[in-house]
């Protein structure tokens, strides 16, 4: 048994060891204007079979992504005059309920003609069925870089987190409420090479 226990740590420190030394290579980083979106536990009542859980969560997963993209990235100019700046708001109202829709300005919005470079979303939480109403109550931390309108360099650097209701219709996902906050700040200083 201790040579089976001895071997197991070999195995496992060779295989950390050849991930952290693979050549200096790391995975490439998520696309401008992207949002990444991955989610921790999320328990379901009543139980439900691990199938439709995979599917709520990825109806869940891809209504936030969807959400969040829609949130904080500005659409593309229809003409030579660009989007205005509430025009991601626009986006988004018609996915949160009526009495949800007057917080938004205050945690979807990085600034004045700033949208959102990357950003990665995390969250956890309960689903709940009561016959045909399904809910989702989510805790959720979205972190990410923002950049001016078009260009490439993070301005800000934000971390949004709280909490969302999220019910399903026959038409899909909305927001019924959230309690979310926003800290928007400079980025972190670009180290210079010595």
């Amino acid at each position: 048994m201790p040579t089976r226990h001895a071997t197991l740590i070999a195995v496992v420190t060779l295989w950390i060891c050849a991930a952290c030394s693979s050549g200096g290579t790391s995975p490439p980083p998520p696309a401008e204007r992207s949002v990444v979106v991955t989610h921790g536990t999320v328990a379901f009542v009543p139980d439900t079979p691990m199938s439709q859980q995979n599917t709520t969560t990825d109806e869940i997963s891809a209504f936030l992504r969807n959400l969040y993209r829609k949130g904080f990235v500005r659409p593309e100019a229809k003409g030579p005059t660009p989007a205005p700046d509430d025009a991601p708001l626009l986006a988004i109202a018609p996915a949160f309920a009526p009495a949800a829709r007057p917080k938004l300005a205050g945690v979807f919005t990085l600034g004045r003609n700033v949208e959102l470079l990357r950003g990665h979303l995390a969250y956890n939480g309960g689903v709940t069925r009561d016959g045909n109403v399904v809910t989702a109550l989510l805790g959720l931390t979205f972190r990410g870089l923002g950049s001016r309108t078009g260009e490439p360099t993070p301005v800000v650097q934000f971390t949004q987190s709280g909490d969302m209701t999220l019910q399903r219709t026959e038409s899909g996902w909305f927001v019924r409420a959230f309690d979310l906050r926003i800290d928007v700040k400079p980025p972190p200083p670009t180290p210079t090479p010595s």
